[in-house]
């Protein structure tokens, strides 16, 4: 008899434990998910998605189909600055789903922001966990692009999937759409029955983590009384992405020549691509650095490219000997943004 009740008692903590089991997010117990700072399942709660405020649609108005469909209107447009980074919680949005019966809906807004630059501005990035499914339609709810691929291959310049510490990250690069049909929705869903799984995403430029590559060195010399060296260039690709631009180019001091001979000068750089060099510093004397900073970062230079260096401003010593020769030779690094995903 004692036996059976503690059998009982067994099953009852067994049920009671399954129970909770199926009300706790996915992996929300699993050390190797919550070790990215990408995943914000650990700050969402689970109404998350109730809190954000939503629209309904009327049909037509909106151009949203069917008819009294809810959504959210994503409004934060995901950006790269130089000068004032904000972590990238700022332009996010995320919830979980809590059954299979949810959907939860995004309305973005796929607009040409920009057309100068090469930074991207129309990427949608999501990070989620594996049991998540979401669908872009355009505004005829024709479908775009979803977990599986892309369907419209004419709305989608670049669709990548990945994984990240066991999450989904989808990096996808929309063709901008004119104002007039620029409307689509963004579907998250699940068809799991014993999770709750969560998901994030950013829509605008790409969510980029700061890199760094050596860019190997160069050497300049401008001869008495001329005040400008030819300029030189360095190829600068081992090891950066594809989908990485120009965050700051440091030129490191290694030797030079005759500098008694000058008394001040400059040193140009200039990004690959770029049509103008950046604004010029002094040059660095032994053991110091001066850096370059792309201060238009949303039109962005490529990080992969040409890079071109020339001395300019050379003020010559009234003594200094004719002919004499400056020689200046310096060390470069690359601080690169990289696309997230890509």
């Amino acid at each position: 008899m004692k036996k059976r009740r503690l059998y009982a008692r067994f099953l009852g903590l067994l049920m009671c434990a399954v129970m909770c089991v199926g009300a706790v997010p996915a992996h929300a117990a699993e050390s190797t998910y919550t070790d990215s700072r990408y995943d914000f399942s650990s700050v969402d709660t689970l109404d998350a998605y109730d809190q954000y405020e939503k629209k309904v649609s009327t049909g037509e108005a909106e151009h949203v189909s069917p008819e009294g469909t809810e959504y959210v209107v994503v409004y934060k447009h995901n950006s790269v600055h130089t000068m004032q980074n904000r972590p990238i919680s700022f332009y996010r949005y995320g919830a979980f789903l809590r059954d299979n019966s949810e959907e939860q809906n995004f309305m973005l807004y796929n607009l040409e922001y920009s057309s100068v630059g090469t930074i991207p501005q129309n990427v949608l990035t999501i990070y989620a966990d594996p049991e998540v499914n979401f669908t872009l339609t355009d505004r005829s709810g024709k479908q775009i692009v979803s977990q599986n691929g892309v369907s419209m291959a004419s709305k989608v310049d670049y669709y990548n999937k990945t994984i990240d510490n066991g999450h989904m990250v989808y990096y996808i690069e929309m063709n901008p759409d004119p104002t007039n049909v620029c409307q689509q929705m963004l579907k998250f869903s699940t068809d799991s029955t014993n999770t709750q799984p969560h998901y994030s995403f950013w829509f605008g430029t790409p969510v980029v983590e700061e890199r760094s590559a050596n860019g190997g060195t160069f050497s300049l010399s401008v001869r008495n009384p001329n005040k400008s060296s030819l300029s030189t260039s360095i190829s600068v690709s081992s090891g950066i992405p594809q989908k990485a631009w120009v965050h700051t180019v440091v030129v490191k001091y290694l030797s030079s020549s005759n500098s008694s001979a000058i008394w001040s000068a400059r040193l140009k750089a200039t990004m690959p691509q770029a049509t103008k060099p950046l604004v010029d510093r002094s040059v660095p004397s032994s053991g110091a650095e001066v850096e370059f900073i792309d201060y238009t970062e949303a039109s962005g230079a490529p990080a992969r490219g040409i890079y071109k260096f020339q001395l300019t401003n050379v003020d010559w010593k009234y003594n200094a000997a004719t002919n004499a020769t400056y020689t200046f030779k310096g060390e470069v690094v690359v601080n690169y943004l990289a696309a997230f995903g890509a």
